[in-house]
């Protein structure tokens, strides 16, 4: 099973505080933790769009968020995908080094250079989110 680090942790206690209408964050934060093998690491938040409404919200304990990205290599998507299945989002994509498929709302050379890195021909980034 994986170790999973405080930084980490916080990210899948986020998920939890965020749980709306299709979006269950104890159960999909509970499916990444069964399932560890499968990422390298995950981030929650609200990205691209309204990014602070998260602040007009914590007053009342609850972190709005939408959009869950997950950091992995290319064999795992398809076990992800299934995975994510039964998570009822809305959107499910993937960028590789060489491109995108599904929804995604970024071009692969953008993406990597916010990332900071050159993706590495396995790695891919999948962006699952829930309206």
């Amino acid at each position: 099973m994986k170790r999973i680090n405080q930084a980490q942790e916080l990210q899948f206690k986020l998920m939890e505080l965020s749980s709306f209408n299709n979006f269950d964050g104890t159960a999909v934060s509970k499916d990444l933790k069964k399932h560890g093998d499968l990422w390298i690491s995950c981030v929650w938040g609200r990205f691209k769009y309204f990014e602070l409404i998260p602040l007009r919200d914590l007053r009342d304990g609850i972190y709005n968020a939408d959009t869950l990205y997950i950091y992995t290599t290319q064999d795992k998507v398809q076990k992800i995908q299934e995975l994510a299945k039964r998570w009822n989002a809305d959107e499910f994509g993937v960028v590789t080094s060489t491109g995108s498929r599904g929804a995604v709302d970024f071009k692969p050379n953008e993406t990597w250079a916010i990332f900071g890195a050159t993706l590495e021909n396995d790695r891919c980034l999948i962006r699952i989110w829930w309206d």
